[in-house]
C-alpha cells in the first residue's frame, strides 16, 4: 500500500522510473500538486501527470449515507493528463462530439474539453477511504490514461486543431475497417 501523501507518491513514481516534482500551494492555488514525468511523446512533447490529493471532511458516523465508516477518513484524488494542443474555434464542435465517442469507448471515460479555456485533458478522479491505496490501482489509472491518450489522442490533435474533421476521421475509420475485411477474405480464399 501507498500512502496518500505527497511525499509517499513521489518514492512511489520515482521507484517506478518516472521523474517528479511537487508544486506547493498558493493562495491562487490552494492545493499541493505533484507533478510525473511520464514519458517522452512524438513531436518532442512528454506526457506530465498532475495528482492532487486532499482528505475530505466526510461523516463517517453509522448513520452516514452511503459511505462505510471509515476512522482514518477518505481521501479525494484527481489524475489530471492535459493534452498540448491547440484548439481552434472552428473545430470546438467536431472536437466535442470526437471527446464523446472517445469516452463512449472505455469503461474508465476521462477526455475532458474546456472550451472556455479551450484545453483538453485527461481526468480521472476518485473518493479513497485513506490513509493508503493500492499501488496496483494507481498504475491501473495512469496506464489507462497512457492507452486511452495512445488510442485516441493523434485524432484528437487533429480535429482540434483543424488538420482533420470528424467526418474525415470517420471515413478513415471505415476504410480501414473494409480494407481488413479485403485482406481476411485474401486471405482465406488463398489457403
Amino acid at each position: 500500500m501507498v500512502e496518500l501523501t505527497l511525499k509517499a507518491l513521489t518514492e512511489f513514481f520515482t521507484t517506478q522510473g518516472f521523474p517528479c516534482e511537487t508544486l506547493k500551494a498558493t493562495k491562487e492555488v490552494p492545493f499541493d500538486f505533484l507533478f510525473v514525468s511520464l514519458g517522452e511523446e512524438e513531436g518532442g512533447g512528454g506526457s506530465v501527470l498532475q495528482l492532487r490529493i486532499s482528505k475530505q471532511d466526510i461523516d463517517t458516523k453509522e448513520d452516514s449515507v452511503g459511505f462505510p465508516m471509515n476512522e482514518q477518513g477518505y481521501y479525494y484524488m484527481q489524475f489530471t493528463m492535459p493534452m498540448k494542443v491547440e484548439v481552434k474555434e472552428s473545430a470546438m464542435w467536431d472536437l466535442s462530439r470526437l471527446i464523446l465517442l472517445a469516452n463512449l469507448s472505455n469503461e474508465l471515460p476521462g477526455f475532458e474539453f474546456s472550451e472556455l479555456d479551450k484545453v483538453v485533458f485527461y481526468r480521472y478522479s476518485l473518493l479513497v477511504p485513506g490513509p493508503s491505496i493500492d499501488p496496483y490501482l494507481i498504475m491501473t489509472i495512469v496506464g489507462n490514461a497512457l492507452t486511452m491518450m495512445m488510442t485516441f489522442g493523434d485524432n484528437i490533435t487533429e480535429v482540434a486543431s483543424g488538420k482533420k474533421t470528424l467526418k474525415e476521421i470517420y471515413e478513415e475509420i471505415k476504410k480501414g475497417k473494409e480494407d481488413q475485411e479485403k485482406d481476411e477474405k485474401d486471405q482465406i480464399e488463398s489457403t
